[in-house]
C-alpha cells in the first residue's frame, strides 16, 4: 500500500532583522515525502494574511521544489512579523524583527515668552531618535525663515537622546515677534517669542513764544510720549542755548503713556 503524497515544508534563508519599508526574502523547499504523486497549493502568509501562493505545485514521490517568496514591510509592522509557508500537509514559520526607521523627534524646552529688542534668546532643545536604527542628521535653527545656525552630523542610535542650545540676539527690526524653528529631517518644533521695543521717550514742543522782549518769560509747552513697549523713568531737561535751565526729574511713563507740561 502506497503512502499518499505528503508535501513537507522547510524554510531556509530568511532575513532575521529589517527596517520598515525593506523587503523580506523567504527561501523555501517543498519535498514530497509520500509514495505517490501529488498536487497542492503552497501558501505564503504574513501575520495570518495570505500574501502570495505557488499554485499548483505537482511533485512525484521524493521530488523537491525550491522557491522564494518576498514581502515588503510597511509602517506598523514593527516590532515583528510572522512568516508562514504552508502546504495541505505541513507548515513552517519564521519570525523576523522589524525595526522602526530612524526618526529624530525635536522638542524645544524652556524658553522666554517675551524679550526686549537686543536681548539674547537661548533656545534649549532636545532631539530623540524614536526609531530603532542609528542615523545621522543635521539640526537646523531658523529665525523668521532664515537659517541662523546648524548642528551638523548629529548621530543618534535608536532610543538615544541629546540636548543642546541655540542662541539668537534680537535686533531693532524684530518687534513685535520672532518665529523660532528647530528642525531635523523628520520633525520641526516652532515657538513664537514676543519682542518688545524698549522704552523711548519721544519729546514734542507744542507751543512757545515766537517773539519776546528782553526780560520777558518764555513759556514752552511740551509733550512726552513713551512710544516703546516698556515702562521707564527718565529726567526731562530744559536747555537754552546749550545750557540746562530746568529738569523734570523722575518722570515715569508706561508703554504708550503721554504727559504734557510747561
Amino acid at each position: 500500500i502506497q503512502q499518499p503524497p505528503f508535501f513537507d515544508i522547510t524554510i531556509g534563508d530568511v532575513n532575521s532583522t529589517v527596517t520598515e519599508g525593506e523587503q523580506i526574502t523567504v527561501n523555501y523547499t517543498v519535498e514530497n515525502t509520500g509514495e505517490s504523486q501529488g498536487t497542492q497549493d503552497i501558501i505564503f502568509s504574513v501575520n495570518g494574511t495570505e500574501e502570495n501562493s505557488k499554485s499548483p505545485l505537482t511533485l512525484n514521490e521524493g521530488d523537491l521544489a525550491s522557491g522564494t517568496f518576498t514581502y515588503v514591510t510597511t509602517t506598523g509592522d514593527a516590532p515583528t512579523v510572522q512568516l508562514n509557508i504552508s502546504s495541505g500537509d505541513d507548515a513552517a514559520t519564521r519570525t523576523t524583527t522589524v525595526q522602526e526607521p530612524a526618526f529624530f523627534d525635536v522638542t524645544v524646552n524652556n524658553l522666554n515668552s517675551t524679550v526686549t529688542e537686543n536681548d539674547q534668546i537661548a533656545v534649549d532643545y532636545t532631539v530623540e531618535n524614536t526609531g530603532g536604527v542609528q542615523d545621522t542628521q543635521d539640526i537646523d535653527f531658523i529665525v523668521n525663515g532664515t537659517s541662523k545656525d546648524t548642528k551638523s552630523g548629529l548621530t543618534l542610535a535608536g532610543g538615544e537622546t541629546v540636548s543642546n542650545t541655540f542662541t539668537y540676539s534680537t535686533t531693532a527690526d524684530d518687534a513685535p515677534a520672532v518665529n523660532l524653528n528647530v528642525s531635523s529631517a523628520n520633525d520641526t518644533a516652532t515657538r513664537t517669542i514676543t519682542v518688545q521695543e524698549p522704552a523711548l521717550f519721544d519729546v514734542t514742543i507744542d507751543d512757545a513764544n515766537d517773539t519776546v522782549i528782553e526780560d520777558d518769560r518764555i513759556a514752552v509747552d511740551y509733550t512726552v510720549e513713551n512710544t516703546g513697549d516698556l515702562q521707564d523713568t527718565q529726567d526731562i531737561e530744559f536747555s537754552v542755548n546749550g545750557t540746562s535751565k530746568a529738569t523734570k526729574s523722575g518722570l515715569t511713563l508706561t508703554a504708550g503713556e503721554t504727559v504734557s507740561d510747561t
